[in-house]
């Protein structure tokens, strides 16, 4: 075989590689019976293998006669580049909120900014302080962002702040701001080794709750879980003030990963908010039995 026939087929392989590598990140439906017609917004994913980076970007679509038995489909618009990290639908599916994280150098995450839309108006734009919490977690097993069945909270996981050690000396012109706090850490702790879940997840140790208030932005973090737990799966339960969740102990034996280990022990939690003091929360950990 020559270089020409080689380099062609070589060519002609990467082709159709580049071809497979488009993806459906996620779709959204909407139906109208009166009309009987459907409004259908697609997210594609597209790999671009030379600069190893991937493309996200929407479709609109529009089907008409839907009960018929060949439905008319028609492109809408032309593709627009999609710079949402993650969208949650409200149950009614009147609200909307995405979710914006933006990137500094290294990749290291600067800024989360949360936009809320309602009827296909913005209503409400807050950002996740970092004082707060670390990066939200956004992977497939932690499912996302949560809304209330009232419309009004949404709850997501994101990597819990570790409360910062005092030094072994003081520095004679620091304020002294520790109370004596029983939460205080011992001096030097900053610096006692803690693995992180690896496997994609590097430098993310413990998932908390953080429950956020669409109308004024209001970010709280669930308080009363247990410190050896990392959180996941979080939803809400139809009374509003009450939430359940999946929960992995990240000391038993230690952290095995996320994404690659199925073997991992993983319970079910429920907790009960207090609204005006969430030092009350009551949590519970689920015990399922055959009989119920």
């Amino acid at each position: 075989m020559s270089d020409v026939a080689e380099h062609k087929r070589v060519s002609d392989l990467f082709a159709q590689v580049v071809a497979s590598s488009k993806s459906l990140v996620s779709g959204f439906l909407s139906v109208d019976n009166v009309s009987d017609s459907a409004s259908v917004q697609l997210v594609w994913g597209k790999t671009d293998l030379v600069n190893n980076v991937t493309h996200k970007y929407q479709v609109q679509h529009h089907v008409s006669d839907l009960t018929q038995k060949q439905p008319k489909v028609l492109v809408t618009g032309f593709p627009t580049y999609w710079t949402n990290d993650y969208t949650s639908v409200s149950p009614s599916t009147k609200r909307v909120v995405s979710l914006n994280v933006e990137r500094g150098k290294g990749g290291e995450t600067s800024e989360e900014v949360f936009n809320v839309f309602e009827d296909n108006q913005l209503i409400s734009t807050f950002k996740a302080p970092k004082t707060l919490h670390g990066s939200i977690y956004l992977g497939e097993r932690e499912g996302g962002i949560a809304w209330s069945y009232d419309e009004k909270t949404i709850a997501y996981v994101a990597e819990k702040i570790v409360v910062k050690s005092p030094a072994f000396w003081k520095n004679v012109n620091t304020l002294n701001e520790s109370k004596d706090k029983e939460d205080t850490p011992l001096p030097g702790a900053k610096f006692e080794y803690e693995d992180d879940w690896g496997e994609q997840y590097e430098g993310k140790k413990t998932a908390s709750i953080f429950l956020a208030t669409v109308a004024t932005g209001k970010i709280e973090e669930v308080k009363g879980v247990p410190t050896n737990l990392t959180c996941a799966d979080v939803a809400f339960v139809p009374s509003n003030n009450e939430l359940v969740f999946a929960a992995t102990e990240t000391d038993n034996p230690k952290r095995l990963g996320i994404i690659y280990c199925y073997n991992r022990p993983i319970a079910l939690y429920h907790v009960v908010l207090n609204k005006e003091d969430q030092a009350k929360n009551v949590v519970k950990k689920l015990e399922l039995v055959p009989r119920g």
